[in-house]
């Protein structure tokens, strides 16, 4: 499935959930690490891998909680806003 490379610093098999759900098919979309400079999309996936990262393809324009999931690990949840031409970044380091 992927490398554990040294240097990545996400978390690997936690699950995100988003509320509220979004539609069928837009997320979330894990990433797959296939080598610390090689990170690409996977829809397959259904948890994080050692990246860490979590992409949404919409996001209803309301606030919206994102919570991380993977016992006995707890994580902080993340609340945003969604809107049209904003670009949330919650990476690896500094959020999911």
């Amino acid at each position: 499935m992927y490398d554990a490379t040294p240097g990545t610093h996400g978390e690997p098999g936690a699950v995100v959930t988003i509320v509220p759900e979004l539609p069928s098919g837009h997320g979330p979309v894990y990433f797959d690490l296939v080598t610390y400079d090689t990170i690409f999309p996977n829809p397959d996936f259904t948890e994080t891998t050692d990246n860490g990262r979590v992409s949404l393809s919409t996001c209803l324009p309301v606030a919206t909680r994102f919570t991380r999931t993977k016992p006995p690990t707890v994580f902080l949840d993340v609340d945003i806003t969604c809107g049209a031409g904003v670009l949330v970044n919650a990476s690896s380091s500094w959020g999911l």
